[in-house]
């Protein structure tokens, strides 16, 4: 009876904590920036290529975001960089790459609807950098980096800075997926993150 008590006691503080945190998370997020208006997420295409790839070839590029290489049936392998919010933010980055050499490359926008798979909108975005030069260097050098925390990477611009933050969430009910990302940002060495707020409707808070 005692060891059913105790144990239900620690599950009842666990979610406590993870409430408390998503709570101070939210009202930090709220008082640092207001919602953003986001009308979808954007990636850049790098080129397709249809003979064995030279990844160090795109290098050059990491800085800017995170590449991928999708083959296709045809094939065909299509390199991407990044998954930016916004399609403003992806011009941005798209002429860096282009003065970087990559010429051909162009804007594709992503099938992201901003809901869950129960249809919850999907609201805000773990961030934990802003920086007026964009450059992942450091982060993706970083031992604790991995694909899984790379797919979740997404990169906006707003006043004049590059923000990187992880995720489309809904604090309301993923309070765990919170407090997974802020456990991985620890690891990565930022102590300091919040829930930013975005929004696809065009009434959102500029």
């Amino acid at each position: 009876m005692t060891n059913h008590f105790f144990s239900y006691l620690n599950r009842f503080m666990r979610s406590i904590r993870l409430f408390m945190t998503v709570l101070a998370l939210l009202c930090f997020g709220q008082t640092a920036v207001k919602a953003q208006i986001v009308k979808g997420t954007y990636k850049l295409r790098i080129a397709a290529m249809s003979q064995a790839i030279d990844s160090s070839v795109f290098a050059p590029l990491a800085k800017y975001g995170v590449l991928s290489f999708e083959p296709t049936d045809k094939g065909l392998t299509r390199v991407y960089l990044g998954k930016y919010m916004g399609k403003a933010t992806a011009a941005k980055v798209l002429a860096l790459v282009k003065k970087s050499g990559f010429k051909q490359a162009y804007i594709v926008q992503e099938d992201v609807l901003f809901e869950s798979v129960d249809g919850d909108a999907l609201t805000h975005s773990l961030q934990f950098s802003a920086d007026r030069l964009l450059d992942l260097s450091k982060l993706q050098a970083k031992a604790a980096w991995n694909e899984a925390l790379a797919k979740q990477l997404h990169i906006s611009y707003a006043n004049g800075h590059y923000r990187l933050s992880f995720g489309l969430l809904n604090p309301s009910f993923q309070a765990v997926e919170v407090e997974k990302f802020r456990n991985a940002l620890l690891s990565l060495g930022y102590k300091e993150s919040f829930l930013r707020r975005f929004s696809n409707k065009k009434t959102a808070n500029k």
